[in-house]
């Protein structure tokens, strides 16, 4: 299933690895997947009560989980453990039941996640065991998406 919208990306300043208003271009995925786009719109306040367009598949929902408690965070500390969460939530999804397409955005986003708890110096929310599994699923996931 075709689930990454190439057509519809978010730009990343690769100075700071952060969103951006320009920079590297990178794709969405279903209607909740990439920075600032929810909905299946670039958003900057989703509406936490909304859920139509439904989540695409197990992936998209974990983007819509992340949104809703990125939404909810007030500090640096909680989105830290909603990006942690994020992590998790896709080594559970992982389990070898992901597309090529999925599996490719899968792995991504757990490498910008991991990027974004070290930029927060919030490493120590994931042991050194999940964080060592979920980065080389991560990288396991990109050779799965690509040889898909």
């Amino acid at each position: 299933m075709a689930q990454i919208n190439w057509d519809q990306p978010f730009h990343v300043d690769p100075a700071t690895l952060q969103p951006a208003a320009s920079g590297v271009p990178l794709p969405t995925y279903g209607n909740f997947g990439g920075a600032g786009y929810s909905q299946g719109v670039f958003i900057a306040n989703p509406d936490l009560t909304q859920f139509d367009p439904v989540p695409v598949d197990a992936l998209d929902q974990e983007f819509l989980f992340h949104d809703q408690a990125s939404a909810l965070a007030g500090t640096t500390a909680e989105q830290a453990a909603a990006d942690a969460a994020l992590i998790r939530g896709i080594e559970v999804v992982n389990q070898g039941r992901l597309d090529a397409q999925a599996s490719l955005y899968a792995g991504g986003a757990t490498l910008a996640m991991i990027e974004q708890l070290a930029a927060a110096d919030s490493l120590e929310l994931l042991s050194q065991g999940e964080l060592a599994q979920a980065s080389g699923n991560a990288l396991e996931n990109i050779g799965t998406g690509f040889r898909g």
